[in-house]
């Protein structure tokens, strides 16, 4: 399977399941917004992260995916995400409660990278 391949899937699995958890955080939180603007707004974080978390290193640093150093990659990989999406969360969505864009963030990366490895593993 080839990387783009990979990818693909990786952002399907990331899809199908950050965008009805961000949903479900937005309604059981009352938020005032039109499903729709809630959904856009998870696909906006998840443009704006999801292509550069794969992308960027494959392109330009490769030696941060070998296997010494992927853990490191992870940890700042996955922490920029759960940064950049939550900004967006919180400029979109819910711009006079951070702390609910740092919960919706964080509850749908923890939730699709553990689909993710779960995906992975039945497919290696």
């Amino acid at each position: 399977m080839t990387f783009h391949e990979q990818y693909a899937i990786a952002a399907a699995v990331t899809l199908a399941v950050e965008l009805p958890i961000v949903l479900y955080v937005a309604r059981r939180a009352r938020l005032l917004h039109s499903d729709a603007r809630v959904l856009v707004a998870a696909l906006v974080a998840n443009a704006a992260t999801h292509p550069a978390l794969w992308y960027v290193p494959w392109t330009l640093f490769p030696s941060v995916l070998e296997k010494p150093n992927y853990p490191l990659y992870l940890v700042v990989g996955e922490t920029a995400v759960l940064l950049v999406e939550t900004v967006v969360y919180w400029r979109l969505l819910v711009p006079h409660r951070p702390w609910l864009a740092l919960a919706m963030s964080a509850l749908a990366n923890a939730a699709s990278y553990a689909a993710g490895l779960a995906v992975w593993a039945l497919i290696r």
